[in-house]
């Protein structure tokens, strides 16, 4: 700390130190430590996804995985750019990308998706939907 007093009292100069000890340091540590082992009791790590992957997006206003893209590069560990069906890129975090059915086929036009899974389809609002 050790900046100026404003009065004229004398002072001693080791009362102006900062008052954190080893057992204060270590302390804080330990705290630290704790939080961090609470906060890895929920968290979860996903599995990369390769360039090129078909994945869905996740659509927050409908609340649901509805928007085809496919997977254009890794930027960090977590963070991927994506390109959607009609051209559109985006950045997202992958816990909010999931990977696409192997048997899945996506047909796109302007106001729907349709997504058709073995012998079930399903017609999605697409982004436009607003």
């Amino acid at each position: 700390m050790q900046r100026r007093i404003k009065t004229s009292i004398p002072i001693h100069p080791q009362l102006l130190r900062p008052s954190d000890s080893e057992s204060n340091i270590e302390h804080k540590i330990l705290e630290k430590q704790k939080q961090k082992q609470y906060a890895d009791v929920k968290a979860k790590s996903f599995k990369p996804i390769n360039s090129g992957e078909n994945v869905r997006m996740y659509h927050y206003d409908h609340k649901q995985w509805s928007i085809p893209a496919t997977v254009v590069k890794e930027v960090t560990p977590r963070s991927y750019v994506i390109q959607t069906r009609d051209g559109t890129t985006y950045r997202r975090n992958r816990r909010d990308l999931k990977p696409a059915p192997l048997n899945e086929n996506v047909t796109c036009e302007p106001d729907t998706c349709v997504m058709s899974e073995m012998n079930e389809t399903k017609v999605i609002p697409s982004q436009y939907d607003r």
